[in-house]
């Protein structure tokens, strides 16, 4: 019996790592500088593989308030330019749009006024082919035109939003705005008529599609706080734990 050994070689395995690393680039390096010896050449496509998937940062952006977590999306509000979106903890929107060439500011902030649940972009049934911004207060639903600065339209949701999806589920016709609240999902069209309900276990936390059976129509994942994640086929539920 070896666990003590077993241990202290895992621990030095461990932290040997990065220095066999360093030992290969310079084996690398070495190799390059000597006319591209087979063996440097060779070791260095290990570090060139690693270095290749360092994530770089694109630009950089100092905001004075802060952004809440999961709040996040990217919107194409005039069919063609990607806006970030983002919540901030004091009601408001924040967009930044830095490839829009109009002239107008890279940076613009929409006022909710509310303390803001949930935010998604997608499209509806529109006449337009461009993003609508969805947002999510406690009992709130918000479907906003950001590129002619106007409502879509305005629902109570008295179930809470805690989570919204947009698209198409099912065999429906048309693309709807998912919201997930208190053991209950409901969808809205782009007219903010109710052509979807359901009810789930517990409180929706998270929502998402998939096509499940691989039949080429989407499927809806629903987690929620009992620990479960619910497959739902239209209104029904095809698979839980």
């Amino acid at each position: 019996m070896l666990p003590a050994t077993q241990s202290r070689s895992a621990n030095f395995r461990i932290r040997a790592f990065p220095l066999k690393l360093r030992h290969t680039l310079g084996a690398a390096q070495r190799g390059g500088a000597r006319g591209g010896a087979e063996p440097g050449r060779g070791a260095a496509r290990p570090w060139r593989r690693l270095a290749s998937r360092m994530l770089i940062p694109a630009f950089k952006l100092q905001l004075n308030n802060p952004i809440l977590k999961g709040l996040v999306d990217v919107g194409k509000y005039d069919g063609e330019h990607p806006s970030l979106t983002c919540a901030t903890t004091a009601g408001k929107i924040f967009f930044h749009t830095p490839h829009d060439k109009s002239g107008q500011n890279e940076v613009k902030f929409l006022n909710i006024n509310r303390k803001i649940s949930a935010l998604k972009c997608g499209r509806l049934a529109t006449k337009h082919q461009r993003d609508l911004l969805f947002v999510g207060a406690q009992t709130t639903l918000l479907a906003y035109d950001v590129l002619e600065n106007c409502d879509l339209f305005f629902k109570d949701a008295p179930d809470g939003t805690n989570a919204i999806l947009v698209g198409k589920l099912g065999d429906l016709e048309i693309p709807l705005a998912l919201v997930g609240g208190n053991c209950s999902i409901q969808g809205y069209d782009h007219e903010g008529s109710e052509e979807f309900w359901t009810v789930t276990g517990d409180n929706v936390s998270a929502m998402a599609f998939c096509d499940v059976d691989e039949d080429g129509q989407l499927e809806l994942l629903v987690g929620s706080e009992d620990y479960e994640i619910r497959v739902f086929r239209n209104e029904e539920v095809i698979s839980e734990p």
